[in-house]
């Protein structure tokens, strides 16, 4: 893959992992609800501003991929018929809706209904913008891709992301406030504390699904007596088998080493603090293993027919 194919791979990862970042977060702020809208916006306010800063970034990266990026708009004319004109332009209410949201949080005091409401509005536009471009790839055509299999991956895949980085972001932000000497620190890490420990058991929950799917792949690829599907499995099992296992055990590597730590800094009665560098490690190492992930998603497709 050039330069140029791996712009794409960077949006669809990018917008994952904002739609799973924010819908987690939503799900937190609605569990934490009794906790008051000012603690739910302290908590939720760095989180959101670093995720409309990652749409703004997966935009102007998915631009890379075309010949000719001034033009980008024409590709929202064919919404009725194309699922990458739907998949455009719900990228682009979701960067709008993420930055009106975001706008609400920093700025609007109160108003936390509102707030709660556009932020699930928000994560819905996410959703929708990752099926669209799950869709993009359900061609007859392609056999390896045409399957219920790439839907699921997709929102698997953003589960993952989000939560793994989430845990990162909101340790970062409690570092932060910590190097800041904030007054309120000791009330915020302990919803921190709470919080982390819920998007832990999330990425395993994930994590496992994720790896059920890639199991539920290999299958489907290899009942299939059709040509194309039997070499994108040999590619796989072949060819690509190496950079597969690598890829997969990045994801287990990550999250496995994320909850060992967790584990081990609440035995020892630690400061939940003490889990950002874990935290850090974890969501790289995932966010490496779906970027070869992307890869291979690309590198097996074999075309089938005309």
């Amino acid at each position: 893959m050039n330069l140029r194919e791996w712009a794409l791979p960077v949006y669809t990862i990018l917008i994952q992992l904002a739609t799973g970042a924010l819908v987690a977060l939503w799900v937190i702020r609605s569990r934490f609800a009794k906790l008051g809208g000012k603690e739910l916006d302290r908590l939720t306010r760095v989180p959101i501003l670093i995720l409309f800063s990652t749409i703004g970034i997966a935009i102007v990266g998915a631009h890379f991929h075309l010949s000719k990026p001034f033009l980008s708009f024409l590709a929202m004319t064919n919404f009725a018929h194309s699922w990458l004109s739907r998949e455009i332009i719900a990228t682009v209410l979701f960067l709008f809706s993420m930055g009106a949201l975001a706008a609400l949080v920093w700025f609007a005091d109160g108003r936390y209904a509102l707030k709660a409401a556009l932020g699930w509005i928000t994560g819905f536009l996410g959703l929708a913008t990752v099926l669209c471009m799950a869709q993009v790839y359900l061609l007859p055509t392609q056999i390896a891709w045409n399957s219920a299999v790439t839907i699921l991956s997709y929102y698997g895949e953003a589960a993952l992301l989000g939560a793994t980085s989430l845990s990162a972001i909101l340790l970062m932000d409690l570092n932060f406030m910590y190097e800041q000497g904030s007054e309120t620190i000791k009330d915020h890490e302990r919803m921190v504390a709470a919080v982390i420990k819920r998007l832990i058991f999330a990425s395993v929950i994930a994590m496992i699904a994720n790896l059920a799917l890639n199991a539920e792949q290999i299958l489907f690829l290899s009942a299939l007596q059709n040509e194309s599907a039997q070499m994108s499995m040999r590619l796989l099992s072949d060819l690509y088998q190496p950079l597969y296992l690598v890829r997969l055990g990045m994801t287990v590597i990550g999250v496995s080493w994320l909850l060992v730590s967790y584990f081990r800094i609440s035995k020892i009665k630690g400061q939940i603090q003490q889990l950002i560098i874990h935290a850090y490690l974890a969501s790289t190492l995932v966010l490496i293993g779906e970027v070869l992930g992307r890869f291979l998603f690309y590198a097996i497709h074999v075309r089938s027919g005309i």
